[in-house]
């Protein structure tokens, strides 16, 4: 038992050493905040998946509260929330692939 919580924690330091690495490189590439939070995020995803349930949920709700948003003129939140939306919509769509690879 010791073994195996040896091996997952080393792989979960391996995780966070390459999620550190993606952020070096969109740091030194100067991307804007919200585009490195996206790629760290979507190197993150890849590492760790999460469910397609739930990022397809959470694509909804933020593409569902993206025109409240438009309606009390805040356009920049707006924008930001819809990439968002986006960005949960191709996660849920590389974990569904993903599954229906790892079925066949």
């Amino acid at each position: 038992m010791k073994k195996y919580y040896k091996i997952a924690l080393e792989k979960r330091n391996i995780d966070i050493a390459i999620a550190i690495l993606a952020y070096t490189l969109v740091s030194y590439l100067n991307w804007s905040t919200l585009s490195s939070v996206f790629f760290v995020l979507f190197v993150w995803f890849i590492l760790n998946p999460i469910k397609a349930e739930i990022a397809l949920k959470i694509s909804i709700l933020s593409l569902a509260v993206t025109p409240f948003l438009l309606l009390v003129n805040r356009k920049p939140n707006a924008e930001t929330l819809a990439q968002i939306s986006f960005f949960f919509l191709v996660i849920s769509a590389m974990s569904l692939l993903k599954s229906k690879k790892n079925k066949t």
